[in-house]
């Protein structure tokens, strides 16, 4: 945990009327706008300081490819630095909440930048028809308000098509076609379990984790919903 002032701002956007007014998509618009928020130029702006000397542990879930050599999933998060294991290039993560090249040139100071280019990384994958993610998983399973079941464990897989889920000695088949997942439940070090991928529909709810304890659910969350919007662009277009 680390330590820092927290605030929170309340905002009327829209009335009775303006809702009666306006069209979905309007609605959305407005939403969209309001709901984007980036914590680090928050931070930047307002001289936050974060002066944990553990500021740095676990970045490499959201910062899992290096701009140097372009590996993925050989980024360390540890103490202050960043470093990716494959080139050995470290990055400081600063007090203030910039990255910062130990040596030679910081592709990225900012954090959000460094993930919207992993993002168009992953679009490319994409649209060269490359992308896919093929995992082994431990399986829990929600199907009441109880509790969460672990059922077993099986493969997971993801493509421009969707997620498929295979486990339990055959006995589980699960598939999400793509077209019905605009973003993706994805979380970190959940319930202190591990990283967990998440998938299903109103009757049953899968999570899904990692055996290797990859840094894969920040990619898979990203492709999700790129592949949903090239789905809803060729919709579109056609």
């Amino acid at each position: 945990k680390r330590k820092g002032k927290i605030s929170a701002t309340m905002e009327y956007l829209l009335s009775q009327e303006d809702i009666k007014t306006k069209t979905a998509d309007q609605i959305n618009t407005v939403l969209r706008e309001q709901f984007s928020f980036d914590n680090f130029r928050w931070q930047q702006e307002n001289g936050v300081k974060i002066t944990e000397k553990f500021r740095a542990d676990s970045l490499n879930r959201v910062l899992y490819k290096c701009p140097n050599c372009l590996a993925e999933g050989e980024t360390e998060g540890k103490g202050t630095t960043l470093t990716c294991k494959n080139c050995g290039k470290t990055y400081i993560l600063t007090e203030d909440g910039f990255m910062k090249a130990e040596k030679g040139e910081t592709e990225f100071s900012h954090i959000p930048d460094w993930y919207a280019w992993q993002r168009e990384c992953v679009k490319d994958e994409i649209l060269k028809g490359e992308y896919k993610l093929e995992e082994a998983v431990d399986i829990y399973m929600m199907i009441d308000t109880k509790c969460v079941y672990k059922v077993g464990d099986g493969k997971l897989t993801h493509t421009k098509d969707g997620f498929e889920l295979v486990g339990c000695s055959g006995e589980l088949q699960f598939s999400l076609p793509s077209n019905l997942s605009y973003s993706l439940y994805s979380d970190f070090y959940w319930y202190e379990i591990g990283d967990v991928i998440s998938i299903g529909n109103s009757k049953v709810l899968y999570y899904c984790i990692p055996k290797t304890c990859k840094d894969i659910v920040a990619k898979a969350r990203i492709a999700t919903e790129e592949i949903y919007k090239l789905k809803a662009l060729k919709k579109t277009v056609n």
